[in-house]
């Protein structure tokens, strides 16, 4: 039966993990996010298309902590995710979700963090792939004479 999914907003948004911490780049608002700790967790689980309780449970499973609280900072996360036009929620199958690793000893709960910028704003909005046209790359557009 088909269920509010969540997954990256666009072709857009795309994200790159680094060690401990994933970069979300918003190429059509120009801002570039950065995520760290359960936020990476549950940025990895909205591109995989999990639900909202999916992606509480799989923190709730590796966190100790009030399980209401982490419920609560997962759905604030995902709000502000939302927010910044990262995500959108679609309707679909339920997600193949790998449960967590029995082996890691359980962690406390921090709540995630979406760190935003807009320094770079411009530059980002100078790439020539905002250019793109059906042809794949950018095309000059003809003269008028």
């Amino acid at each position: 039966m088909p269920s509010e999914r969540l997954r990256p907003s666009s072709p857009a948004v795309s994200s790159e993990t680094f060690d401990d911490e994933v970069v979300i780049v918003n190429f059509d608002t120009g801002k570039y996010h950065s995520v760290q700790g359960t936020g990476v967790v549950i940025w990895r689980m909205v591109e995989s298309g999990a639900g909202r309780s999916e992606i509480a449970a799989r923190v709730q499973a590796e966190h100790d902590g009030d399980p209401a609280e982490i419920a609560a900072a997962v759905e604030s996360f995902l709000a502000h995710l939302a927010a910044e036009s990262l995500i959108v929620a679609f309707e679909g199958e339920p997600a193949e979700v790998a449960p967590p690793s029995g082996l890691a000893a359980r962690t406390p709960f921090r709540a995630p963090v979406l760190n935003t910028f807009s320094d770079m704003q411009e530059l980002l909005w100078l790439d020539p792939i905002h250019e793109v046209d059906e042809s794949g790359w950018p095309v000059a557009k003809p003269e008028s004479r």
